[in-house]
């Protein structure tokens, strides 16, 4: 059949963005404009003052181009269009041009220029990196799972630094109520935000979109002339996602492995820290180097490491501790001061990142494909009862998660605490 019918989205003032729709082009579905596509195209629109105009923005996996081209109407500064086969794009930009041709400049710089980018690859992100203000995807999760990390690694690296520097992914939610927090196993956009938590975004939802309240869709025909096929219960949600303040710094010390010194973790400058956030982070650092050695001065007598079938096992005296203990057994398995984050997510849901782990068994180093890349880990064991508590990490592959090596996943759904806090956990 007949490829290349076209797709349009009608912006309020009047102005038409038209795409050419050709799957042969860009090896599959990419060349065709989904549903997703219109719904980042409407919240563009209704929020181009905030997330679009003066902005430089770029789109990945962008297929026809449908979003960056409206992203570009809309008064972005400049907006670049990516994906692995940039031929279409290439096309969809010259059938657009008029729309923002008052606006070109006359040093020859165009408004809308397109690029091959592979996520993941660092040598395809290096010509886009820390260039942009808005980043732009729509329903690029779908594209599997095994991408998500790379995916994620991409937008970091294509953003600039700062708290106002945003990613827009619109995609498909297991149900209306979806808020991206069900079971990962069963719904992709969850899977996804778990990801983008794990990876130091904080992720928030707008939405959701009945897919079939909305003309633009109803009406949309695929690059063969086919109308797209919408059920009455089809939804669209788009999630923004934030680099987080609190990845710009660590603010805690790390044990070393010969469990005989502390150190305070590398800090992670950029160039938008002031002198003085950096002399309060060094502060907040040092007071903490210094509680961590005081405290090991204390109890450095009670501790101590033996071999046990084939595992490490740690054992700490744990009076005065803000305990979390084995749901198995009740062994304190770990001291709430230790907790480095509360935002992570393991193989039961919920998960946090701590510092340290006690009376417990680690298991032998295996490698491991996580939602963060790969990593060497080790399972951890609650030493009373054989309960598995999460896991330890060995080694990171990957640059951007060094800083989690020799700290350890604890499952939330396998301890208890038992601090006077209770509702600290439900926060």
């Amino acid at each position: 059949m007949k490829q290349e019918h076209e797709a349009a989205f009608r912006l309020n003032d009047g102005a038409c963005v038209r795409v050419v729709q050709d799957t042969t082009k860009v090896d599959g579905l990419g060349g065709e404009v989904w549903a997703g596509a219109l719904v980042l195209c409407e919240f563009l629109e209704e929020h181009a003052q905030e997330v679009v105009q003066g902005r430089d923005v770029i789109e990945l996996g962008a297929g026809c181009g449908l979003c960056g081209l409206v992203a570009a109407s809309l008064g972005a500064n400049a907006a670049v269009l990516t994906d692995e086969y940039p031929d279409l794009l290439a096309r969809n930009i010259a059938k657009n041009c008029h729309l923002w041709a008052e606006r070109e400049t006359h040093d020859g710089t165009p408004v809308v220029s397109s690029g091959e980018l592979e996520w993941g690859v660092p040598e395809s992100i290096a010509p886009f990196s820390r260039q942009f203000d808005t980043m732009l995807g729509s329903e690029i999760t779908q594209l599997g799972r095994g991408l998500h990390v790379p995916l994620l690694e991409t937008i970091r690296s294509v953003l600039r630094p700062g708290v106002k520097s945003l990613a827009l992914l619109s995609m498909d939610p297991c149900r209306a109520t979806c808020e991206g927090v069900c079971d990962v196993s069963k719904c992709t956009a969850s899977h996804f935000v778990a990801a983008a938590k794990q990876t130091g975004f904080t992720v928030s939802k707008h939405g959701p979109v009945r897919l079939a309240s909305r003309e633009a869709v109803t009406t949309l025909v695929g690059a063969l002339g086919r109308p797209l096929h919408v059920d009455e219960d089809d939804w669209s949600v788009i999630f923004e996602l934030r680099l987080e303040r609190a990845e710009d710094g660590c603010k805690h010390v790390e044990y070393l492995e010969n469990r005989s010194a502390w150190r305070r973790a590398p800090r992670l400058d950029l160039p938008s820290d002031s002198d003085d956030d950096v002399a309060d982070e060094q502060d907040d650092d040092d007071a903490l180097l210094r509680q961590a050695e005081e405290t090991w001065r204390h109890s450095s007598s009670n501790c101590g490491v033996s071999k046990a079938f084939g595992f490490s096992r740690e054992l700490c005296d744990v009076e005065g501790m803000h305990a979390f203990r084995c749901a198995d057994c009740g062994n304190v398995v770990a001291d709430r001061d230790d907790v480095v984050s509360k935002t992570f997510f393991g193989r039961t849901g919920k998960a946090f990142l701590m510092n340290n782990m006690y009376n417990i068994r680690v298991g032998p180093a295996r490698n491991r494909y996580l939602m963060t890349g790969m990593h060497t880990i080790a399972d951890v064991q609650c030493s009373q009862c054989d309960f598995v508590l999460g896991w330890k990490y060995i080694k990171a592959m990957e640059s951007s998660q060094k800083y989690k090596e020799g700290k350890f996943i604890m499952e939330h759904a396998v301890v208890q605490d038992d601090s006077e806090e209770q509702a600290w956990n439900r926060q």
